[in-house]
């Protein structure tokens, strides 16, 4: 939230569709925000948080298709914005999403706020490696499941983990305790690398086009649950890639 209006007073909340609004309805919601300052954003997993004067904070929960716009209060409302957040300077802040599938809510004061986070796992960019080793070690679900799991390791998605077990040459449906320590740091090394690409300068549409386009589902042209099938089907040690690609252009018809 860079240049978005750090430390501005919200002016006015206008709230367009309530579906987005998770545990807070309209009027709190505008009671509790409008006329406060925002503080300092943080994040931990997949949820930014931003807090509002002295106690409350809002929390942001984008999915897929979500995303906080920077905007001038001039500038054209798209239908996807659902919440818009006008400061003192007229610029705005815009919940825009799609499908709908996450929301905002609103947590009362910090001790509220470490409860709702304590529900997660640790933040995965800042997981040291030995408790990586040791959670992986103790799961007898699917390595997959384990990555995505936000209350043993927060903010790993589904084209995100993925990504980090095609760079690692694991199995997604290999029980995670199975992996031998050298697979488990290849796993460990693979999601430190790709989190370190989302991380480093991109934006939150850029995030998006990296997902769709350059993780291992736009690389190859396949849908998500196909490189997962195909990543089952290819456990026994042969080339991964020169098959990923393979089955890309036979999807294709060679094309």
């Amino acid at each position: 939230m860079t240049g978005t209006g750090r430390g501005r007073c919200v002016r006015r909340i206008d709230v367009h569709d309530t579906d987005v609004l998770r545990g807070v309805g309209v009027r709190r919601l505008r009671r509790e925000v409008e006329g406060r300052r925002l503080g300092r954003p943080s994040r931990h997993g997949k949820l930014p948080v931003v807090p509002v004067g002295d106690g409350p904070a809002l929390v942001w929960h984008f999915g897929i298709t979500g995303e906080l716009v920077c905007a001038c209060a001039d500038d054209p409302s798209a239908v996807q914005d659902r919440v818009v957040l006008t400061l003192d300077d007229d610029r705005q802040l815009r919940y825009r999403d799609q499908r709908k599938p996450q929301g905002i809510r609103l947590t009362p004061h910090q001790r509220a706020l470490r409860r709702a986070l304590k529900r997660l796992g640790p933040d995965a960019p800042q997981m040291p490696r030995a408790d990586f080793l040791d959670l992986l070690a103790a799961r007898r679900g699917a390595v997959k499941g384990v990555l995505m799991d936000q209350s043993l390791i927060a903010g790993l998605g589904n084209l995100l983990s993925d990504e980090i077990l095609w760079r690692a040459r694991a199995a997604p449906r290999r029980p995670a305790r199975e992996l031998d320590d050298a697979e488990t740091r290849h796993v460990f090394t693979a999601m430190h690398g790709v989190l370190d690409t989302v991380n480093a300068t991109m934006t939150f549409p850029q995030v998006r086009s990296f997902l769709h386009q350059w993780c291992v589902v736009g690389r190859v042209g396949l849908k998500p649950n196909l490189v997962t099938r195909l990543t089952c089907d290819f456990a026994d040690g042969t080339d991964i890639s020169a098959r990923f690609h393979s089955a890309a252009s036979c999807s294709s018809g060679g094309r």
